[in-house]
């Protein structure tokens, strides 16, 4: 059976095998508009990254300020019993400890079965029956007196309800941003958050 005949040098021979010519690619038809194109498309992203990076730096800064500071008050200054109720409920109750009645109704299966859509579903009798021993409402100005202060139905209903009132003080404000800040409201008889949180 014979061999097929190998291409390249004999045996014993010093020479290179002779190499194709590399050929150059072919041009791609619109290679250039679409360079372009992409380059612009990048450049945007280049150019908005420092400004979408700092409001994240900015938010992660302010959630931990007022949400992170309230719920590391709460669990080095309340009972291991205190009941929170507020909404934003993540970090806050998270770093607590502590049980917290989710006023919109995400890990509360009362509101959440309430009619209406999200952060409109209240029912102010039943969040004071659960009688929390703080509650946390969010608010567009540092000292809200007015229920236009408050942005979220369910809060704006409880300021307006006289028995909140007789029952809970303003304790203290934790600060996000100049325009969101979260006011707490301590039962007055309360016995798992001191008169002095």
């Amino acid at each position: 059976m014979r061999r097929p005949a190998m291409r390249g040098p004999k045996r014993g021979s010093t020479r290179a095998p002779a190499r194709e010519a590399a050929r150059p690619p072919a041009p791609v038809a619109g290679s250039l508009p679409a360079a372009a194109a992409a380059l612009l498309l990048m450049g945007s992203g280049w150019v908005s990254y420092p400004i979408r990076e700092a409001r994240a730096l900015a938010y992660g800064q302010g959630l931990n300020a007022a949400h992170g500071g309230l719920g590391r008050a709460v669990n080095s200054g309340t009972a291991p019993d205190a009941l929170i109720a507020m909404d934003d409920a993540g970090l806050g109750p998270y770093l607590a400890r502590r049980r917290n009645l989710d006023m919109l109704g995400l890990n509360d299966r009362h509101i959440a079965r309430l009619p209406g859509r999200f952060t409109y579903k209240v029912d102010v009798p039943y969040v004071l029956s659960r009688s929390p021993d703080l509650i946390v409402l969010v608010s567009s100005v540092a000292e809200p007196t007015r229920a236009e202060h408050l942005p979220l139905p369910a809060h704006a209903a409880l300021t307006a309800d006289s028995s909140f009132h007789a029952r809970y003080e303003f304790l203290r404000v934790y600060t996000m941003r100049p325009d969101y800040h979260l006011g707490v409201f301590r039962r007055r008889d309360s016995r798992a958050v001191p008169t002095d949180f």
